[in-house]
């Protein structure tokens, strides 16, 4: 009897102190998003990392987007990530970009082993920041789901790693990622879907640390860039 009561007691403990980090880590992660201005990061990723879907439901109580928590979890590992990442040479790292942010009469086919192949057809800015990233030597991915990703990585080998995708897949991608060892760094859409979504591509240009050119400044002088024409 003694025993199933202490078991109680544990069980009812490790909850409280469940809800408890949980709600630590909503209230010091929206000060951080509102002030811009990240507070212990890497106490908050290894709060997040460890109890993810309790601080979604708990977080959905207080009636916060569950997205909110997702893109909190890209800033944390962007920021714990930055350094290692800005070490890895371009040549050595992948970026990968969701097939949603295409122009709906795309051309470009699917291949199975490299993704979407862009035709630079002009329909979209996808072929300008393909010209140059590959400039840079990374390697450049267009892929249709989060399952692409993996193949992408295992064919490759990177050590780095660059996404955009909704807030969700790509918390839940680099959070996969950088448990192997692949530095990762990313910029979730602005506006999440399957077709017509958008990404700030001044944005992605800033974390890869791509030289802005004149007509790149002319556009970043707005909020964002979409990236349909």
């Amino acid at each position: 009897m003694l025993f199933y009561e202490l078991v109680g007691k544990v069980v009812v403990s490790l909850f409280i102190i469940i809800n408890i980090l949980a709600l630590f880590f909503i209230l010091l992660g929206s000060l951080a998003v509102r002030r811009n201005k990240l507070i212990i990061p890497r106490v908050l990723l290894f709060i997040l990392d460890t109890f993810y879907f309790q601080i979604k439901r708990i977080a959905s109580k207080f009636g916060m987007k569950e997205e909110t928590i997702d893109r909190i979890g890209v800033e944390l590992k962007n920021h714990v990530e930055k350094s290692k990442f800005s070490r890895i040479p371009p040549e050595q790292r992948i970026v990968v970009l969701p097939q949603c942010l295409r122009n709906p009469k795309c051309p470009a086919r699917l291949d199975p082993n490299r993704g979407i192949i862009c035709r630079e057809c002009g329909l979209c800015s996808i072929a300008e920041m393909k010209r140059k990233i590959e400039a840079q030597g990374s390697k450049f991915f267009i892929v249709p789901g989060s399952s692409f990703v993996y193949r992408i990585v295992q064919s490759t080998r990177p050590k780095a790693a660059f996404g955009v995708a909704c807030p969700g897949e790509l918390y839940w991608a680099m959070h996969e990622l950088s448990k192997k060892g692949i530095a990762v760094q990313g910029v979730p859409l602005l506006k999440s879907g399957c077709v017509g979504t958008e990404v700030d591509i001044c944005e992605i240009y800033r974390v890869l640390g791509i030289e802005e050119d004149k007509s790149i400044n002319a556009r970043c002088s707005s909020k964002y860039v979409a990236v349909h024409r």
